[in-house]
């Protein structure tokens, strides 16, 4: 008898841990060397959907330089977001329309690359976890849920790392290459891109290459690995890191999260009682791309035209660009590109409050 009890009770315990009403966050273990990048990957310990999700966690600035690149992921591409980064502390706010975020299976839903100090000592690490009293995650019934986190950890350390991968984003044609950017290469080293058939290429320790053999790719949110020996092994979840484009925005600090979308038309909608309205626009192309803003509802307006160049984002207020229009005109406004531009719209409730994300309608599809 004391056996069974033992046993359901064990039992019990185990069921109770896998049917946690609620998501489970964990946090990647990363080992980057001095001078080197670590990508922080957060991804759910059993997938589930998510509709929005805010939280923020701190880097220590003894161990992280910066924060070079912020990414937004989804199986289903349409995860957006924004993102600020000050004195240390990383703050996020993610939506997911089509509730794709957190239902790919050890797909994160965000990652983030830092930079590690050239001064770093080795050995020394830092943890990463969740500030739980700040996070709120709605699941796909739109009830918040609650949240748990498995803490990562940065640990300075090894020869190698993934720093960038260029060009991060777009359709990778079959023959076109794509460069792997970090340190620690060798001859002997192998990389795979998950699910395609790629040529490799050693170019020196900083960089290699690769090139899908048969068939093009959306490189947007591809798991690339690259193993240097027997047990390291680096893993790298690609996206387009632009050149930010100086502009006269109350958004200069917010990191616009893109969906890897570059339509050619699309259409911007704001909420009525939002404050401080902004189209973040980024240019995924190789060449400048001329971009049109226009508010249909303000016919003192004229249309604004913009050219975002190459492998660049650019965040522009909507009422410093039509300065007439009054608010409720500027409840929705269009965008239009003929080479295709990614964009959403950022938006305030009130003046102090966090920067939210709004989603584009796409009218007209890009060009991939």
């Amino acid at each position: 008898m004391m056996k069974l009890f033992l046993l359901a009770l064990v039992g019990g315990s185990l069921f109770a841990q896998q049917t946690f009403a609620g998501y489970e966050v964990r946090i990647s273990q990363e080992t980057a060397p001095p001078g080197g990048v670590a990508q922080v990957k957060l991804t759910l310990t059993d997938p589930e959907p998510i509709i929005t999700g805010s939280s923020r966690f701190e880097f220590d600035s003894f161990l992280v330089d910066s924060v070079l690149g912020i990414s937004v992921h989804s199986p289903a591409g349409d995860a957006i977001g924004t993102a600020t980064y000050e004195n240390g502390r990383l703050s996020f706010r993610l939506s997911s329309p089509l509730a794709s975020m957190g239902a790919g299976y050890e797909y994160p839903f965000l990652t983030v690359a830092v930079a590690i100090r050239p001064g770093a000592p080795v050995g020394a690490s830092t943890t990463i976890a969740l500030d739980l009293a700040n996070t709120t995650f709605i699941n796909a019934f739109g009830q918040p849920a609650p949240v748990a986190c498995k803490p990562g950890k940065i640990t300075v350390g090894g020869t190698a790392s993934i720093d960038n991968i260029v060009p991060g984003g777009g359709w990778i044609a079959p023959g076109q290459r794509v460069a792997v950017l970090g340190r620690g290469f060798t001859p002997d080293s192998r990389l795979r891109v998950e699910g395609q058939d790629v040529n490799q290429f050693f170019l020196s320790s900083d960089r290699m290459e690769f090139a899908p053999i048969r068939n093009g790719f959306r490189l947007d949110g591809s798991e690339i690995r690259v193993r240097i020996q027997k047990n390291t092994q680096l893993t790298y979840y690609s996206y387009l890191r632009p050149q930010v484009v100086p502009s006269q925005s109350v958004y200069g600090n917010v990191v616009p999260l893109f969906a890897p979308h570059a339509p050619r038309l699309a259409m911007l909608l704001y909420s009525l009682r939002g404050e401080a309205r902004a189209v973040a626009l980024q240019n995924p192309h190789t060449t400048a791309v001329e971009v049109t803003v226009t508010a249909p509802l303000s016919f003192a307006s004229s249309p604004h035209k913009v050219t975002v160049p190459p492998l660049s984002r650019l965040t522009l207020d909507l009422a410093n660009i039509f300065p007439r229009a009054t608010q409720s005109q500027l409840a929705n406004v269009f965008v239009s590109a003929p080479a295709g531009i990614a964009l959403l719209g950022l938006e305030r409730d009130s003046p102090t409050s966090p920067a939210a994300a709004r989603p584009a309608l796409i009218l007209q599809a890009g060009p991939f």
